[in-house]
Parts: structure tokens; C-alpha cells; sequence
């Protein structure tokens, strides 16, 4: 083969690297008219990276309370509150729950509201046997409406700190809040 042809091969091999990557990310974040983008930000999931074991049950007992806290739908909003009480300590749980009755409980009715917590990144700021704190990153998608085409939908970005205890061999939040 002639030092140009193999020149011309490999242009012409870049050349359909290059339009296979174009039409994959197309491809992929498209979708035929009348019909959502293949990719639903609201059914993506949190993996724990490599984490030794102990700090890993942190992250991950972290990320499922925020998760689950900072989730509600207008339509069971006791079966959330209960599920996410239930992965805290009972004292935050209690304020946790003064709280959402306060300021989520009448509005998320009223605007009928559903809100989805995605944790975006989460690690271990410090840890000891009985208690941890750790960073968390995480989007809430907030959508209001009656479920209708054109509804509102927000995305709230935060950092969050969240300390947890060990409770009878059970990693548990004891309190989230924001950090700025």
C-alpha cells in the first residue's frame, strides 16, 4: 500500500470515528416527535465509587436518606415523610417532620407538587465508629402541576452536610443542611 493510500485510509477511519461518535451522542439525546429524550435525569441513580467498606455504608446510608428526604410526591405525602423518618435519628426525625409539615406539606398540595432528589456526588468528610459527616452534591427536580404537557419543572442545585450516627449497628442522618 502507497504511503498515500494508507494516509487517505486513515483520514477517511478519523473521519467515521469522529460521525459514529456525533450520531451516538444524537442519537441519544434524541427521540422521535410526541415523545421524552431516551435519557430521564429522574431515573438516574448514585454509585458508590471505591470506598473502603466502612466509609462506603456512610456514603451510601447518606445518599439514600437524602434521596428519600428530599423527595415528596403531593399525592403520598405520609408514605414519604414515613419513609424518610425511618433512615434518621429520632430526634431529627422529629424535626425533620415539624418542618415538612410547616413549609411542605400545604404548598406541595397546592401546586401539586412531586420533587425528585438525584445525588450528583457524595463522600466521607470525617468518620469515627459512632458518628460520620459527609458532603453531599445534588439536584432536586421540582415539577408542579397537574401532570399536564407544559407543567413547571425547577432544578434546585446544593451541597449538603449531612451527619449521621450509628444507631443499634445502623447508619442514620441526624441532621442535612445546606452548605453555601
Amino acid at each position: 500500500m502507497s504511503a498515500e493510500l494508507r494516509r487517505t485510509t486513515a483520514v477517511l477511519v478519523v473521519v467515521a470515528l469522529a460521525l459514529s461518535v456525533v450520531l451516538m451522542v444524537q442519537l441519544r439525546d434524541s427521540a422521535p416527535p410526541g415523545q421524552a429524550s431516551r435519557f430521564d435525569a429522574t431515573k438516574a441513580e448514585y454509585s458508590i465509587g471505591t470506598l473502603p467498606d466502612d466509609d462506603a455504608s456512610v456514603v451510601r446510608a447518606a445518599v439514600e436518606a437524602i434521596q428519600v428526604g428530599l423527595a415528596y410526591d403531593y399525592r403520598r405525602l405520609d408514605e414519604g415523610l414515613r419513609a424518610a423518618t425511618a433512615l434518621m435519628t429520632p430526634k431529627f426525625a422529629d424535626s425533620f417532620t415539624a418542618v415538612f409539615d410547616k413549609a411542605v406539606r400545604a404548598d406541595a398540595t397546592k401546586q401539586q407538587a412531586v420533587a425528585v432528589a438525584l445525588v450528583k456526588g457524595a463522600g466521607v468528610v470525617s468518620r469515627s465508629d459512632r458518628s460520620a459527616v459527609c458532603l453531599a452534591f445534588v439536584d432536586q427536580i421540582v415539577t408542579t402541576g397537574d401532570g399536564t404537557t407544559g407543567q413547571p419543572r425547577n432544578l434546585l442545585r446544593a451541597r449538603v452536610r449531612v451527619e449521621l450516627q450509628r444507631v443499634d449497628g445502623q447508619w442514620r442522618v441526624s441532621s442535612i443542611d445546606p452548605v453555601n
